[in-house]
């Protein structure tokens, strides 16, 4: 099982190329091909264990990183102690997760279940090529990451004792803004959830399994 690691150096040209799109016009056509929608990435077994294992750890930090060369969104891992002092590697989440375009001949029902909701804005706005600079714009400016407590990753694993992997899903949060006026359209702002993967759910591009997400909602900024 691979580990994948990466330096300060590489971690700052990372995070300064992905701090580079926030005035960038165009929609972003890097979360899709001609067939296939990137819905998430997997944090496997072993990064995982490494982070929740390093003595210390009170938070894991994630934070959005793009790579020219490969021109991919990445997710970035590490964690921190209570003075904020960095504690593990960065980690690289690599194994992406992607799910064939959607049909549209449901009639563009949106489920029930929020999780789902949030899910489902994803997946069409991303086939419809909807995603750019400004759903990454929160209140206090662009998005860099979020950051959890540490138990709110062990509790996403305790929901299926089974699992052995992390699923970060990609979702968008539907959302009138501070300045809306009556009349306006809504905004659609990037957000995170975590599930617990099983072995079972590898074998498929994507699930429908609703039980067991977690929302990752503490921003950066302004919890940077």
């Amino acid at each position: 099982m691979n580990v994948h690691t990466i330096t300060e150096e590489v971690f700052k040209s990372l995070t300064s190329d992905w701090k580079a799109l926030e005035f960038e016009t165009a929609t972003f056509p890097f979360f899709a091909d001609s067939d296939r929608i990137q819905t998430g990435v997997v944090l496997n077994q072993k990064t995982l264990e490494y982070l929740l294992s390093t003595p210390g750890t009170s938070t894991i930090k994630i934070r959005f990183g793009f790579s020219k060369e490969e021109t991919s969104f990445l997710l970035i891992l590490w964690g921190i102690d209570e003075t904020g002092q960095r504690l593990t590697p960065y980690y690289l989440a690599k194994d992406p997760i992607y799910r064939s375009r959607p049909d549209h001949t449901n009639g563009g029902r949106v489920p029930m279940e929020l999780e789902k909701q949030w899910r489902y804005y994803w997946l069409t706005r991303t086939n419809d090529n909807e995603i750019s600079a400004l759903n990454f714009q929160v209140s206090r400016g662009f998005l860099k990451g979020y950051n959890y407590e540490m138990d709110e990753f062990t509790e996403a694993l305790l929901i299926d004792r089974k699992a052995n992997d992390v699923r970060i899903s990609f979702v968008l949060h539907e959302h009138l803004p501070v300045t809306y006026q009556e009349g306006e359209p809504p905004v659609y702002t990037f957000g995170l959830l975590l599930h617990a993967q099983t072995d079972l759910q590898k074998l498929k591009d994507d699930d429908d399994d609703d039980d067991g997400y977690f929302d990752l909602a503490r921003p950066c900024p302004p919890t940077c």
